[in-house]
């Protein structure tokens, strides 16, 4: 068994490495950990956002890679893209309509980050203004989480209760994320849909 202080050293010392390769496979999951340890002072919020802006545009322009690199054909292919042909159509349609409007939104859903990487490579959305979107997008995100946790940090220290106040806010803001996930899934139906 791998000894709890040999982990915590091993982070101290290689914290960016271990940020880095955190977001590149776990995406944005790891970022909510990762402003837990903004918040109590493992790490500084400025290396905080280097390191994630760093880590999320190379993860998100290797998406964008891939879906300029893989033919129309094959993303068509894919199970789900064959099970919803019609509704995969209108959303081509308001894709390539609102490709950078969705790439910002992304950022905040949850489970769409690779997704609309891939679509706008695949729909050749100019490079230059993607990373411009993406990063902004990614400096938004990180700054609302950053705010968010020094919020709940605040409020820990006011009412004493330490990892129970720090859950409580971070179920409060799971609840609007969610909440604001599913107005946005509406939105884009009925814009899909009309």
């Amino acid at each position: 068994m791998i000894d709890p202080a040999f982990l915590i050293d091993f982070f101290k010392e290689h914290q960016a490495l271990v940020l880095i390769l955190g977001m590149m496979i776990g995406g944005e999951s790891v970022l909510i950990p990762a402003v837990y340890l903004v918040v109590t002072g493992f790490i500084s919020p400025p290396f905080f956002i280097a390191v994630a802006l760093g880590a999320g545009v190379v993860s998100d322009s290797v998406w964008y890679g891939v879906g300029r690199i893989l033919p129309q054909e094959r993303i068509r292919r894919f199970g789900f893209m064959r099970r919803n042909q019609t509704f995969v159509e209108r959303l081509n349609g308001f894709f390539d309509q609102y490709a950078l409007r969705i790439l910002y939104i992304s950022k905040f859903m949850y489970g769409s980050r690779v997704v609309t990487q891939v679509l706008c490579g695949a729909r050749k959305v100019h490079y230059p203004r993607y990373l411009l979107v993406d990063l902004l997008g990614l400096v938004s995100w990180l700054l609302t989480l950053l705010a968010i946790g020094f919020s709940v940090e605040g409020s820990v220290e006011a009412i004493g209760g330490g990892v129970y106040a720090l859950g409580v806010g971070f179920m409060v803001f799971l609840a609007v994320a969610i909440a604001v996930q599913f107005w946005l899934r509406s939105f884009i139906k009925r814009k899909l849909w009309k």
